[in-house]
Order: C-alpha cells, then structure tokens, then sequence
C-alpha cells in the first residue's frame, strides 16, 4: 500500500502540506511554516548519518505522492518514541498502520528492545493503528501544563521486540536486511 523512504530537500512542500489544517490539532495546534519544514527536513536527514542512530525517520509514501511521515526517537531508557503522522487526505486508508508495521523492523533492527507511543484522546483512529500494528495499551500519561495550556492525559502503547514474529525478517534502518543469527 505504502512504500517508507528517507526524506530529501524536494520533501520540503509535502511536508508542510502534511503537517497542516487539521492534521495540527493532533500536534501542536498551528500548521508549520516552510521555513520550519526546510528545518525539519534538513534535521531528518542529518539523523541518517548518525552512529550510533538515536533518531529514525522515514517518509510515508503512495504512488510517487509523500502523504506523511513515520518516526521515532531513543529516549533515556533505550525505548524509543513514536510517532506518524498522515496528510488530512490520506485518513481512513490503512496507510498509518501499513506504514508502522514497515517501521517497527527498521528501529528494532538497531538494538532497540522496546517502542512506545501515545495518541491524543481525541483521535481514538490512532490507538486503532497501534493496536493493529501489535503495540499493547499500559496507561495514561498524566495531564500536563505546555506552553501555557493544559494538555490531557493520553492513552500510552508499549511492543517489545521479543514479541514480534519471527517470520518478519528485520531490515536495517538503512534499508538494508539484516542477517539472522542462528
């Protein structure tokens, strides 16, 4: 359905025209400017060259058209974060979920144990996308004060890498495959 691909400075206008109308009010609530998808992009693809990898980012393509993007961050505690995020247009396609299912190998193939991702309350299609990609639900985050505005709790999500399917043969974050170890 979709393909996931590295970013590049022609990504720039569909990356602005993603993060927009009312795919924001899942995000930080203001459509980003090209200046800051410039910003962005250039970001996504310094993370590529990094080693070791602390940041894995991937356009969400559909026949040639960038519609969104699939991305994830190591924190702390050597889970990491995701998150996607799809153009306004593209909703109700299965495209979110095809693409987590994509993504999940690209991170757990460079040593991460475990995922984590959260949805806003209001957008229950998201936790439906994490659920059919495998994540599990482990609880709420508590409410929060940003930038001046309260933010609610929102439903958290975990997978493990030790729960994934053996038959899904993990292909490294740079696409690509990973050799078994027997």
């Amino acid at each position: 359905m979709v393909t996931l691909r590295p970013f590049t400075l022609d990504d720039v206008p569909a990356l602005q025209r993603i993060v927009s109308g009312r795919t924001t009010r899942f995000t930080h609530g203001y459509d980003m400017t090209a200046e800051e998808a410039a910003a962005t992009v250039r970001r996504f693809i310094d993370h590529d060259l990094d080693d070791p990898r602390t940041h894995w980012n991937r356009g969400i393509e559909r026949d040639g058209d960038l519609i969104g993007l699939v991305k994830a961050r190591l924190r702390a505690d050597r889970a990491a974060a995701l998150s996607y995020l799809l153009r306004e247009d593209t909703w109700g396609n299965g495209y979110a979920t095809d693409a987590v299912r994509q993504f999940i190998p690209l991170v757990f193939a460079d040593g991460v144990q475990r995922m984590e991702a959260k949805h806003h309350p209001d957008n229950a299609a998201s936790g439906r996308v994490l659920v059919k990609a495998g994540f599990v639900p482990t609880g709420v985050t508590p409410a929060q004060q940003v930038g001046g505005r309260t933010l609610p709790p929102h439903p958290l999500y975990e997978l493990r890498a030790s729960v994934l399917s053996p038959r899904r043969a993990p292909v490294h974050a740079r696409g690509t495959p990973v050799a078994r170890r027997e």
